[in-house]
Parts: structure tokens; sequence; C-alpha cells
């Protein structure tokens, strides 16, 4: 609880729980373990209608993500009804209002190597992405409805202040898809970390009238005590804890939730950084993402890092526009972060050569 999160680095994971506790309380397919369900009823035009908090034992059958496509396609175990739900659910939320950006790459280390792999983004993300804001729309509903103190993850729209433009797909006057890097730069830019408070309110990023997340008790401390709630108020019809303890728990995970955002950030930029050290003195392509002071931010290709080049007068590009640049010099070092964790502080200097 004093972390906030679990952390999950490139290199390595630090769990929220003890391991120990961990396993035995993690749905299993091996066995029928206990679980707080949610049942949720929508009418024809997806909006909410009824929910109901249930106590049971579940033993989830675990489908792999490479299969999902096929069985999505075959409609097998529901799946192809699950899709189109999931498909239905995400063209509702931009409609009002909600902003899709691009998802992140996936990073992972290998014998000391870094390995980068392009977003996922499949069906399977789809479904299980928009079921889990289904959920949180539903609780946020279920606990302003029913007046159970609840911790509200609240998040601006980054369309308040970012610049319109490109070929990205408007599915409304305040809903977006940033389907591409070039025009997900400057919503990304623009967007803020999500707030925790105990007040009701919307998440216009998500498009939500209100967000209460508890479908990650494993990985996020807000979600754990979000879950105890919920599951006080099934069996006892009461809930556990009052918005003053809320507050209290987010008071005393603040600095850690803080820390381990700039921990995580800090160490996804160090391996793709680290994974440039092999091409010093080498080219590299890149796409400018927009012009800034006396040079361009590019995002490199073969590692979707974003970083800053200087350029001189023979070079003059706009968003979209495609670079080589040298690759001259890569630079890591570490900090402290509050919480005692190392902030990986990673530089890359290379020079625009031609568009």
């Amino acid at each position: 609880a004093s972390r906030g999160v679990a952390l999950r680095l490139p290199d390595q994971e630090i769990p929220l729980l003890p391991p120990a506790l961990e396993r035995k309380v993690r749905l299993s397919a091996a066995e029928a373990r206990p679980s707080l369900s949610l049942e949720i009823n929508l009418d024809a035009d997806l909006r909410l209608r009824r929910w109901k908090l249930r106590l049971r034992r579940v033993r989830p059958a675990v489908v792999p993500v490479s299969e999902v496509p096929a069985l999505v396609e075959a409609d097998e175990r529901g799946l192809g009804l699950m899709a189109s739900l999931a498909s239905r659910l995400r063209t509702k939320r931009v409609s009002e209002g909600a902003v899709i950006l691009p998802p992140e790459p996936q990073v992972s280390v290998w014998g000391g190597a870094p390995r980068i792999a392009p977003p996922g983004g499949g069906i399977a993300e789809l479904i299980m992405e928009e079921l889990n804001f289904l959920a949180a729309a539903a609780v946020g509903a279920l606990c302003s409805a029913e007046r159970v103190p609840a911790i509200y993850q609240v998040q601006d729209s980054p369309l308040s202040s970012a610049p319109q433009g490109g070929d990205s797909e408007v599915s409304s006057a305040e809903g977006m898809v940033a389907d591409d890097a070039v025009t997900a730069h400057p919503l990304q830019r623009n967007l803020r970390w999500p707030q925790l408070q105990v007040e009701p309110a919307a998440n216009e990023f998500l498009g939500l009238d209100q967000c209460v997340s508890a479908t990650e008790p494993l990985n996020r401390h807000w979600d754990l005590v979000m879950q105890r709630q919920l599951s006080h108020m099934a069996a006892h019809r009461r809930p556990r804890y009052t918005d003053a303890d809320l507050e209290g728990e987010l008071l005393n995970t603040a600095t850690a939730r803080d820390a381990a955002r700039r921990v995580t950030a800090s160490g996804r930029r160090y391996w793709m950084v680290k994974h440039l050290e092999a091409r010093v003195g080498g080219e590299v392509e890149a796409v400018v993402l927009e012009r800034a002071g006396f040079g361009y931010v590019v995002l490199v290709d073969e590692c979707f890092l974003k970083t800053y080049v200087p350029a001189d007068r023979e070079l003059w590009a706009t968003a979209g526009d495609r670079v080589r640049l040298k690759v001259e010099q890569v630079c890591i070092r570490f900090q402290c972060a509050a919480c005692g964790l190392p902030v990986r502080v990673a530089r890359v200097m290379a020079i625009p050569l031609y568009r």
C-alpha cells in the first residue's frame, strides 16, 4: 500500500502485494476462487440501465491473446459478440468526448538487451479495454446513485488546449480518434495525469460520466481499496469506508504514486535510448512531430523514442515529414525518486541529415 501501484518495468517487476499473497488471491484456471462480480444491463443505445454486485466463486477460462482474432471470426466462446459490443462501446465513448490515442510500444529486456515491439491495439486489447471502461462507468454510476463513498478518476480532455488538424478521424465535435503519431503528439503533450478524488466528476478524456476503477486490485492500491468497499457493500449492504477514509488512503499514497509514474516513464525511455547505443555513429529514420526552437521533435522509427534534435537552416521540415538522423551520442544517468527508486535520465544527441 505504501507504494501505491505495482511497478511493471521493462527489466523488472515490483508487485503491490507480497507474491505469496498474490498467488492465493489471484483468479486461477485450476480452481474456483472467490470473486466480486458486477452484472450490467444496457439498453439498445448502450446506456446503463441496471447494475448489481455479486460475490461468487469463479474459475476463469484462459484464452491466449494470439488466438482471439480467430475465435472472434468463428464467434466461439461468445467472443464475436464481445468484439461487436466493444467496438460499439468505443464508438459511443468517442461520440461523448473520448480521445483515443495510439497504444504504447511494448518494451522488454532479454539477456540485458532491450526488445522493442510495435504497439498492440488488436481485437483482444479492444475487448479488454472497453469492458474495463464499462465496468468503471457502471461502478461510478452505482456509487453515485447509492451514495457509496468512492475514488473517482477525473481527467480533462486534451482537446481543450490542443490545436486541431491533420488526418485524424473526428467522430464528433468533442471526441477524436488520433490513430497516428503526428496527430496524437499535440494531444499527448497537452494530456494531464488523471486526478483521484472522492467528489464525483466526469472523466472527459475517457468520455465517461463517472469513472471508478476496481478491476486491477493486484496492480493499483486505489482499485484494491474500492474492491474492498464494493465487496463489503455486496455482503453487508453498507460501505466499509467513509469519504474521509478514502481521502486518507489517497493522501498516504500520493507521493509514492507520483514517484512510480516518473520511475515507469524513465525506465521505458532508458531502454529506448539504450537501444540506440548500438547506433552511435550510424543513421536512423524518424518522423517529424513538431518544430521546436532551433530544431525538431521527432519519433525514431525503430525504438519509438521521442527526442529533440537540433537542425541548421538548410533543413526545413513540417510535421509528418520523414528525416534521417545521425546518432552522435547517448547519455544515461540516474537520480533518486522520492520513493528511493532510481529514475533513469536518458538523452540522445542526433542531427538530421536530410528530409
